[in-house]
């Protein structure tokens, strides 16, 4: 290598592991016939975009494309250098990376800067947040391919750790296990495992990984920010405006929630807004070693908070709270995948669906099942998918929130009066039935049905 940027180039190639369908889906566009002129690739910070752009840059530049590249980390990066560049070349390729920090181009380029460019052009623009409508409007969609970007798999994640001289078996299973498939989080601890500054993960050095990454991730946007809006924000699995305010009385929450979807490191979660997962874990466990008096005082507000709105009505909110609890004895079972299930009030038919499908229509079981149902639906619970398909439901009681015919029941009639005979009235639930309608092929305390 003739100097220190050859040498950077061939190794970060060197490095380059994974992501074999996008590539294949951005080789085809550099292709005579391609699928689309602009590839919009998106995702998380950390995620590999940039790496991913770099790889492709590297690939049409061998296969004779013209590259210019606009970074929006730079902060004079402008527009027509880079189309000046590609001006008069047969095979223009125009890169934007870093694309939330320069989205006011999006104007310009849909505007006239690429309708002065060649047919035969083709635009690669990576950013954080998915596009915006723009680029669905005015026959944009017709040349337009979105890419969003995720986890890598383990065995990519695997090869990545090997491309950055990790071959200790044990050592790359904790890495990839802590990453999540993170490309960012796998190199910061491949770093650190290669040069011994930190051990793999685990007790301390869980948290000083963490701490890097953070670094890396958030920059100095963390400078000069709201402590405790972040605090929150690193506590709840998402916020909103009505929980900012709540758990921090004083705080304008509308501004609070504006000003957390501003960071780069925020995400849009529904209606509301969380913060990437991985600067997520690094604020809490930063704040539970700092200051863990406050972090429980916040957390428990938050639970509260919660707790209040799933009561009227806003069920889904329950698996969050319960992704507040610490205590791993606690916490056992409780992996509900709140994507795609939901809690909610049992509805007319539930009863008969849930019967049919187990096929327990004639059962005395399932009479004392239906009798909850049709007289003490409060009692009852079922879980939906996001389509709204039944997938579970739940009979469960208190001593004290138990109907007065509950103890003629073949189950929960014994384990009242036991209950009740031994003092533990107001620390006891009974579940009666917990019935998991898509059982097939969840391991024991897996199910997200159940754990809902």
């Amino acid at each position: 290598m003739s100097s220190l940027r050859e040498l950077t180039a061939a190794r970060d190639a060197a490095r380059f592991a994974g992501r074999d369908r996008e590539l294949a889906l951005l080789e085809r566009v550099l292709s005579e016939d391609p699928p689309a002129s602009v590839v919009l690739i998106h995702g998380p910070g950390g995620v590999g975009k940039s790496t991913l752009v770099r790889e492709t840059v590297r690939r049409a530049a061998a296969r004779g494309w013209t590259v210019a590249t606009v970074d929006g980390r730079d902060p004079a990066a402008r527009l027509d250098p880079a189309l000046e560049r590609l001006a008069g070349t047969e095979r223009p390729l125009l890169v934007i990376d870093t694309y939330e920090r320069v989205a006011a181009l999006g104007g310009q380029l849909r505007g006239d800067a690429l309708a002065r460019m060649p047919a035969a052009t083709r635009v690669l623009i990576a950013g954080r947040a998915a596009p915006d409508a723009g680029w669905s409007q005015d026959g944009w969609d017709a040349v337009t391919l979105e890419l969003p970007l995720g986890a890598l798999g383990d065995a990519d994640a695997h090869a990545l750790l090997a491309r950055r001289g990790i071959d200790d078996p044990a050592v790359a299973a904790e890495l990839v296990g802590w990453a999540g498939g993170l490309p960012l989080a796998l190199a910061v601890g491949a770093d650190a495992a290669v040069t011994g500054a930190t051990p793999v993960p685990g007790q301390d050095a869980d948290a000083q990984l963490a701490s890097t990454l953070l670094r890396r991730l958030a920059g100095d946007e963390l400078e000069g920010g709201d402590r405790d809006v972040l605090a929150v924000a690193a506590i709840a699995v998402a916020v909103d405006p009505r929980l900012l305010g709540a758990v921090l009385p004083g705080v304008d929450g509308d501004h609070a929630d504006a000003w957390l979807r501003s960071l780069s490191f925020a995400e849009p979660h529904g209606a509301r807004v969380a913060l990437h997962e991985r600067v997520r874990a690094a604020l809490r466990r930063d704040l539970r070693t700092r200051e863990p008096e406050h972090e429980r005082a916040l957390r428990r507000a938050v639970a509260d908070h919660l707790h209040d709105r799933a009561q009227l009505g806003e069920h889904w909110l329950i698996a969050e709270i319960a992704a507040l609890i610490d205590d791993p004895d606690v916490r056992w079972g409780f992996t509900a995948a709140t994507d795609r299930y939901r809690i909610d009030d049992v509805r007319p038919g539930d009863g008969e669906e849930a019967a049919a499908a187990l096929g327990a229509q004639d059962t005395a079981w399932w009479a004392g099942v239906q009798r909850f149902i049709d007289e003490a639906p409060d009692r009852v619970a079922v879980v939906r998918e996001a389509t709204g398909a039944l997938a579970g439901i739940c009979v469960a009681v208190t001593p004290q929130n138990a109907p007065p015919w509950a103890g003629e029941d073949a189950l929960l009639g014994p384990w009242l009066s036991h209950a009740r005979t031994a003092g533990h009235d107001g620390t006891v639930l009974l579940w009666r039935d917990a019935i998991d309608l898509t059982a097939a092929g969840h391991p024991e305390g897996a199910s997200p049905v159940a754990a809902l």
